[in-house]
């Protein structure tokens, strides 16, 4: 909403910003010889086409090393305060998707992705809940930010493992499952910075009320039957 109104931004997805960053910073290979100028050439482009906001991943793909180990955490730190810094240089505010149901936890705390979704108790619960501590206290003041967003495509992974709820050889989450951890993480998230909004960052499946049956409760015979759109509604709803 903004002045009572709704409000929809037209934004861009530059979701690997912070991961060029942190290319330049850690001397990563896989971003290109100069990832530091991509990126500032990256939002001077979207500045003059007059976009003003970006979504971003603010989280390292595949570990969590980088800002637990005390030999890179500060740098991993001033990594993203330069790249705000940036983003403020070209009148840009971000929506930055923290990553807090990637499997990156489940692994690092020896459990399952279900455990990170599904048990506020889990250590791999316990570790996203202080990345998200660490950044969101850091950050709650600073305008740059235009919101937090939970995970990225979360939504997408829920009931995909069918009755056995197991795909890929992973312990896969259900649709009550992920709406409760985006209750949960966004209610951790407001409890620190209770001025800017949270979002899932969520995308779904046109089967997601079928799969919820399927897997929760039995009732269709196929999961992947088209929902319509009473159905889909309400399982986007409960989500």
């Amino acid at each position: 909403m903004l002045h009572g109104k709704p409000f929809y931004e037209i934004s861009f997805n530059k979701f690997d910003l912070f991961w060029q960053m942190l290319a330049a910073e850690f001397g990563r290979k896989n971003f290109g010889p100069d990832p530091l100028a991509a990126a500032e050439r990256s939002l001077a482009t979207l500045n003059s086409f007059g976009f003003k906001t970006i979504r971003l991943f603010l989280f390292d793909y595949g570990s969590i090393t980088l800002y637990r180990e005390p030999e890179t955490q500060l740098r991993y730190i001033q990594t993203v305060d330069r790249m705000l810094d940036l983003c403020d240089k070209y009148d840009i505010r971000v929506v930055a998707c923290l990553g807090l149901g990637d499997e990156k936890y489940a692994r690092a705390a020896g459990e399952t992705r279900v455990d990170l979704v599904a048990n506020r108790d889990s250590q791999a619960r316990k570790l996203a809940e202080a990345y998200a501590r660490t950044i969101v206290e850091r950050y709650k003041e600073r305008p740059t930010i235009a919101m937090w967003e939970i995970q990225n495509e979360l939504l997408l992974a829920a009931d995909i493992g069918g009755r056995e709820r197991v795909w890929n050889k992973q312990a896969i989450p259900t649709l009550t499952e992920v709406a409760r951890f985006h209750r949960e993480m966004s209610d951790f998230i407001k409890a620190i910075d209770p001025n800017h909004l949270t979002t899932t960052g969520d995308s779904y499946r046109t089967s997601l009320w079928h799969q919820n049956q399927f897997v929760e409760h039995g009732a269709t015979k196929s999961m992947w039957t088209i929902d319509s759109w009473e159905q889909l509604s309400t399982s986007v709803a409960k989500a």
